[in-house]
């Protein structure tokens, strides 16, 4: 399907702004060039300045000039000057000839050729002001590479589902085994910080605990089959990766098994929905019944399924003070004295705020209204799940 490649981030940004992982949405395209300014070699005493053809001075202000071109460029242009050879390098003359290098690197290719416009123009500006003549070697072209949008949206939703509701989009500026595979192959990449950015070196350190974090969102990716395989799998294998989308009620999926192929997860949603509404009324309630009481006894003794954990937790369920903990108690003791089963919301598309608010206004609806409420809200729960348990084709 593709390669997802973790690596350290080789910069200081994600260590110093505290982010614990990052996608990588592009790898940096990368010009380099070899420039040469000459000029005249002259005493430094005797000559005047009005009469200087400094290459060195020159070269200065191109460096200057680089410098400014990759800041206006855009945020993650970045230009580099790493290497300068002066001559004749003597304390009292004034230098005839310097070469130094430019390694100018994008996350677009029209970035690159924009710069490499502004920058061939503000040599020869200088150039000709500063009267020194320039030659512009370009010696090495590598182009900038985006990360495959569906994988980066699956690693995403993959992140979510362990726990990180967001992660940041981030430029790669060095090279990676993934700029190489990207033109094949669908390609992404998460990074890890690393403690001021040090890399290949004995001091290079990153912290264990975003490594692992790293290693079970990309293994959330990997183990997710796409739909051609859920269609193709046994009824064993296929009640073992479904079985819990409709809480506690395996029954559901087992009853869908036999209408396969799916065209889409949407048409398998449908039809385990159409499972459940064509069910008894006792298999109904049995249903609606299975799932926990919101920050109910269960929850609070962490007993409750993995799915019902992280949802409860996307709602902000399991930050609450004491008062809040006490307050949707008596909630949920009124809703079940009243209609004999627990209150079911789909918290992924509710915050606590609101999940109090629509207590008192159901707890006003007659019992068959309720059932029928609980029931949708039980069909928004398994959307989100199935989107969580399996990706359309690729």
């Amino acid at each position: 399907l593709g390669m997802v490649e973790v690596h350290i981030e080789q910069g200081p940004g994600m260590w110093r702004r505290g982010q614990r992982l990052a996608l990588v949405r592009a790898i940096a395209g990368r010009r380099q060039y070899r420039v040469v300014v000459r000029g005249d070699a002259n005493h430094a005493g005797a000559t005047a300045m009005q009469d200087r053809r400094d290459a060195l001075v020159g070269a200065a202000e191109m460096v200057v000039a680089i410098e400014a071109l990759a800041r206006e460029l855009d945020g993650d242009a970045v230009a580099t000057v790493g290497r300068i050879i002066a001559l004749p390098n003597a304390v009292n003359v004034i230098a005839d000839s310097v070469e130094f290098t430019i390694d100018l690197r994008a996350p677009a290719d029209g970035l690159l050729a924009e710069a490499d416009r502004r920058l061939r123009e503000a040599v020869a500006k200088i150039s000709q002001r500063r009267g020194v003549a320039v030659e512009i070697c370009q010696t090495e072209a590598v182009d900038a590479r985006p990360m495959n949008d569906l994988l980066l949206a699956r690693l995403a939703r993959s992140a979510r589902q362990v726990g990180v509701d967001e992660l940041p989009m981030v430029v790669s500026g060095a090279l990676h085994d993934s700029a190489i595979l990207a033109p094949h192959v669908a390609t992404a990449m998460l990074f890890v910080p690393s403690r001021d950015g040090i890399s290949h070196n004995p001091t290079e350190f990153s912290r264990v605990e975003d490594i692992a974090l790293a290693a079970r969102i990309v293994e959330s990716l990997v183990r997710r089959p796409v739909l051609g395989e859920v269609n193709g799998m046994n009824e064993l294998s296929f009640l073992n990766l479904l079985g819990g989308v409709f809480e506690h009620s395996q029954w559901v999926a087992k009853r869908v098994w036999e209408v396969r192929p799916f065209a889409s997860v949407g048409a398998l949603h449908e039809a385990m929905c159409s499972a459940a509404k064509c069910a008894t009324s006792d298999e109904q309630l049995a249903l609606i019944r299975a799932h926990p009481d919101l920050v109910g006894r269960l929850a609070q003794q962490g007993r409750l399924t993995r799915e019902s954990n992280e949802e409860q937790a996307s709602a902000g369920l399991d930050e609450l003070n004491h008062q809040e903990i006490e307050l949707f108690e008596r909630y949920n003791e009124a809703y079940r004295e009243r209609f004999g089963f627990p209150f079911v919301i789909c918290a992924r598309e509710h915050r606590k705020a609101a999940i109090l608010d629509a207590f008192p206004v159901r707890l006003e609806r007659s019992r068959e209204a309720e059932m029928a409420e609980a029931l949708q809200q039980i069909f928004a729960i398994a959307r989100h799940r199935l989107a969580d348990i399996i990706w359309e084709d690729a």
